[in-house]
C-alpha cells in the first residue's frame, strides 16, 4: 500500500519527526505497482508450476529417499517465494495464520477447490494468501496421492456453527496483524493523513486531532466515508462482512465526497466511535457510540443485531431540524434489519407500538428499505413519522477511537 505524499509521519507506536521528502501522489494506484502486482501472481504459479515438475520428477525415479528431500525442498522453496513475493505489500497480500485445527473442516463458505499433488499440500496457504478473498483454508485427506485444497470467504470466528468435525481434514484461518500507531504523539500536528502501520505496511489515513463536535476530544482515526447517493455501502453490500478495502486515496482526506473504506475497519481496536452525516453540503453533525470493540468488523460482519442505547433523538441530530421517524420500535446499534427499513449502523422506526416486524422509516449509515431503497446514508420517513415524510440523502462520517 505503498500510497505516499508529502510530509507524511510515520507512526509506528512512537512519534517519529515528519519525513521531509516528497513524492508525487495521484488520484489512483500508480500503474507502476499494477504492474507489479501482475508479476506477483504470474512469477509466483511459474514458480508453481517449476515445483510441481520437479516434485514429479522425484516420483517417476522410485527413489523414496529422493522424492523425500524433495519435499522438503520443495516446503523450504515454498515459503521463500511467498515471503518474497508477498513483499510487494499492496496488491499481494501479507497474512499471518492462527494455530491449525485437525479433523475440523469449515462448511458453506468454501469459494474455490483446488487439486494439488500430496507432496504440495503446503502450497494451500500460499494459494489463500494469492487470493483477495480467501479468509480460511481446509485440507481434505489424501485421496490417490492428491488432496483437496478448499478456499473459504469466511472463518470459524464469524460462523463458528460451521466448524465442523471432518476426519482426515485440518482447518486454517488468517489472522492479521493489528493497526500500530501512537496519536497522543501527534495531536499538535493538525487534522490530516498520518502514515499508520498495517502489519508491515504503511498507510497514509486521514486522523483528526481536534474536537469533533458531540464527539469531543481529537484523535480520531477514519475508517469509511460513504455516499448516501451512491451503491457502494449498500446494507447487502460485501463491503460490510468482508476484509477488502475500497478507494484507499479517498481515506487520506476528510470531510469531501470521496467514498473510502479503510483497512481500520477490520483492523483497529476501540473504545469509541465518531459517526457524522453532511446533508446539502452544511457543515456535518456529529454523535459518539461508547463501544469497545476489537474492529467496526467485530460488529457488523456477521450480521447480528447489537444493541445501543443513544435514544431516537440523539440519532435525529445528525440530520439536523429536518430529521423524521416514525414514534415506535426504535431498533438502534448494530445490523437493524426490520424488514422494509434497514441500517448497518442507525435506527429503525415503525408507526405501531410494541411492533418491531415491518418499519417504514431509518436514519442511518449503510441503509436500505422498500422506500427510497438506494439511499444509503441519511434518513428515509414514511407512514407517519413526527416531521413529515423525508428522503434525504447524506454524506456520512465514520471514525474511531
Amino acid at each position: 500500500m505503498l500510497l505516499s505524499e508529502s510530509k507524511n509521519t510515520k507512526v509506528m507506536g512512537s512519534c517519529q519527526r515528519p519525513n521531509t521528502s516528497t513524492t508525487n501522489s495521484s488520484n489512483s494506484v500508480p500503474g507502476g505497482w499494477a504492474l507489479k502486482a501482475r508479476k506477483c501472481s504470474r512469477f509466483t504459479k511459474q514458480v508453481n508450476n517449476f515445483l510441481l515438475e520437479l516434485f514429479l520428477v522425484g516420483e517417476e525415479t522410485g527413489r523414496k529417499d529422493l522424492r523425500a528431500r524433495i519435499t522438503s525442498c520443495l516446503n523450504v522453496l515454498q515459503e521463500f517465494v511467498y515471503r518474497t513475493t508477498l513483499s510487494l505489500q499492496d496488491h499481494c497480500r501479507r497474512l499471518k495464520f492462527g494455530s491449525p485445527f485437525y479433523n475440523k473442516a469449515l462448511v458453506n463458505h468454501v469459494i474455490k477447490n483446488i487439486t494439488l499433488r500430496l507432496g504440495m499440500r503446503c502450497s494451500c496457504r500460499g494459494q489463500c494468501t494469492l487470493d483477495d478473498n480467501c479468509v480460511s483454508y481446509n485440507i481434505g485427506p489424501p485421496i490417490k496421492d492428491q488432496v483437496t485444497c478448499q478456499l473459504s470467504d469466511s472463518d470459524h470466528v464469524q460462523h463458528p456453527k460451521d466448524l465442523v468435525t471432518r476426519g482426515g481434514f485440518m482447518y486454517q484461518s488468517s489472522q492479521e496483524e493489528p493497526i500500530i500507531w501512537s496519536i497522543s504523539s501527534h495531536r499538535s500536528e493538525g487534522n490530516r493523513a498520518y502514515s499508520l502501520t498495517v502489519g508491515s505496511v504503511s498507510l497514509p489515513v486521514y486522523c483528526h486531532m481536534t474536537s469533533l463536535g458531540a464527539c469531543g476530544g481529537g484523535g480520531w482515526t477514519l475508517v469509511m466515508k460513504i455516499n448516501g447517493n451512491k451503491g457502494t455501502f449498500h446494507y447487502d453490500s460485501k463491503y460490510w462482512s468482508d476484509k477488502n478495502f475500497f478507494n484507499l486515496v479517498g481515506g487520506r482526506t476528510g470531510f469531501d465526497s470521496q467514498e473510502t473504506k479503510l483497512p481500520t475497519y477490520w483492523n483497529t481496536p476501540f473504545s469509541k466511535i465518531c459517526l457524522g452525516m453532511k446533508v446539502n453540503q452544511k457543515q456535518p453533525n456529529f454523535i459518539v457510540i461508547n463501544k469497545k470493540a476489537d474492529s467496526l468488523y467485530s460488529l457488523i460482519a456477521d450480521g447480528k443485531h447489537r444493541n445501543t442505547s443513544l435514544g431516537r433523538d440523539t440519532w435525529k441530530t445528525l440530520i439536523g431540524s429536518q430529521a423524521s421517524l416514525q414514534l415506535y420500535c426504535n431498533m438502534e446499534g448494530f445490523n437493524c434489519d426490520c424488514v422494509k427499513a434497514k441500517t448497518r449502523i442507525g435506527i429503525v422506526a415503525n408507526e405501531y407500538a410494541n411492533a418491531c416486524d415491518y418499519c417504514d422509516s431509518r436514519i442511518g449509515f449503510g441503509g436500505a428499505g422498500v422506500y427510497d431503497v438506494n439511499n444509503t446514508c441519511g434518513n428515509v420517513a414514511v407512514w407517519y413519522p413526527d416531521n413529515g415524510e423525508r428522503y434525504t440523502r447524506a454524506m456520512g462520517y465514520i471514525f474511531v477511537q
